[in-house]
């Protein structure tokens, strides 16, 4: 008598997804390169850990995002300006960064400059 062997059920493998708010795709067409991928460590480090805010060192978010702390500094500020991110802080010093919820892409938001075609584009 022969002995048949039963397949293992094959397991899928687990991967762990950070939760990408929709309106930040909006906003790919606005920021630069260097804002987006501070954004997107800023808020693997918050929303990824399931935390509103979190105190993290500009150094850390420079390493996060692959960029030189003086990039990083500017897209925190520019990220702030288009209320992206919420910065506390305490006598001067930046304490906390916080990613906020949905904010919808508004005219009003956006410096918007005519090309030489005429057209209206993101500055």
């Amino acid at each position: 008598m022969k002995l048949v062997e039963i397949p293992k059920r094959r397991q899928k493998p687990r991967f762990r997804y950070d939760p990408l708010p929709s309106h930040f795709v909006e906003w790919l067409g606005v920021l630069n390169w260097t804002e987006a991928k501070v954004y997107l460590a800023i808020l693997r480090k918050t929303w990824g850990f399931g935390k509103p805010a979190e105190p993290l060192p500009l150094s850390q978010i420079a390493e996060l995002a692959h960029c030189s702390r003086y990039s990083a500094s500017r897209a925190v500020c520019q990220l702030e300006k288009h209320g992206l991110l919420r910065i506390t802080r305490v006598n001067r010093k930046i304490s906390c960064y916080e990613c906020l919820p949905a904010r919808k892409l508004t005219l009003k938001s956006v410096a918007l400059e005519s090309n030489s075609l005429g057209e209206t584009v993101a500055l």
